[in-house]
């Protein structure tokens, strides 16, 4: 049996839970599509092997890992570069936050701003 991993579309119309199956493993189908797969062995273990290391140079996609009859078995992406993007977000608003609240505050301290804007 040959196994793939397909990148995932933006749209989310690549995967269906039609054919779920928890006693084998099997979480749902990928629908047979023009894009061809990114990797192709013949074990699942050899599959996830070379999906981490596709996710390795392109961290940012999704993988579905299927065999030959289009039956999704593992969704894959890279754990530690979502986890880095969300650190950055995270720390980015709470920099927005910050200086927007020192910027008033400078704002709010000059001599000649209005009394009202001190309480802010």
């Amino acid at each position: 049996m040959t196994f793939t991993a397909y990148q995932a579309r933006n749209d989310g119309t690549d995967f269906s839970f039609e054919g779920r199956d928890e006693d084998a493993g099997i979480l749902g189908k990928h629908p047979p599509s023009e894009v061809p797969p990114v990797v192709t062995v013949d074990t699942l273990e050899d599959l996830k092997c070379g999906a981490r290391a596709y996710l390795g140079k392109e961290p940012a996609v999704v993988l579905y890992l299927t065999d030959t009859d289009n039956c999704v078995y593992e969704i894959m992406i890279n754990e530690k570069h979502h986890a880095a993007i969300e650190n950055a977000q995270r720390r980015t608003v709470i920099s927005v936050a910050l200086l927007t609240f020192c910027v008033t505050c400078l704002l709010g301290a000059s001599p000649g701003s209005l009394g009202s804007s001190a309480l802010l």
